[in-house]
């Protein structure tokens, strides 16, 4: 009985926290490619509002009033993980949307240099949430939660994706199914 009780115990702590060792086998590719993402974020990242990751640290705040340091520096980390997502939300829908112009500049895969490589710095931002996410927050008991909250929130914000998609034929003139077709 008390076997089978530790034994549950350890279970329930496992799957609360998550033990990442680093792995040896990936090669180092930050030679080749910190100037690339820097830059990736930098153009996406930078001149937003910022209104969903700041929101994490203050809404932390009001509900821990006199919360230590260390807290609000873990809620604003928890806010990056959001504004991270967002921003491969925007590379993602930018480019499925042909958009030009995102925050008054050229869309990121609109630079003459990236194109359609932009898609892949989408995913890479969206991996970088999750890194963040997993350097800070792995050895955290609610680090699962976190993790799965995130992933609805992607899963969510692609089947919005899907179904705006899905209505894009209505944005072509005269279509069927657009007003236009409806011309009295």
């Amino acid at each position: 009985s008390r076997s089978r009780s530790r034994s549950r115990s350890r279970s329930r702590s496992r799957s609360r926290s998550v033990d990442h060792p680093k792995d040896a086998s990936s090669p180092d590719l930050h030679p080749h490619l910190s100037g690339h993402l820097e830059r990736a974020l930098t153009h996406n990242l930078v001149g937003g509002k910022m209104n969903r990751g700041l929101s994490v640290p203050v809404t932390y705040s009001l509900l821990r009033p006199g919360a230590a340091h260390s807290e609000l520096r873990k809620a604003a980390l928890l806010g990056w993980t959001v504004e991270l997502l967002q921003a491969f939300f925007l590379v993602a829908d930018d480019i499925m949307d042909g958009s030009e112009t995102r925050r008054g500049r050229p869309c990121w895969y609109r630079q003459a240099d990236i194109g359609l490589a932009a898609f892949n710095d989408s995913i890479l931002l969206e991996t970088a949430a999750y890194s963040v996410l997993r350097e800070y927050f792995g050895q955290q008991p609610g680090y699962l939660e976190l993790l799965e909250l995130l992933l609805r929130n992607t899963k969510l914000t692609a089947l919005g994706q899907a179904l705006d998609l899905s209505s894009e034929y209505s944005r072509v003139e005269g279509a069927v199914g657009t007003l236009n077709s409806f011309n009295m």
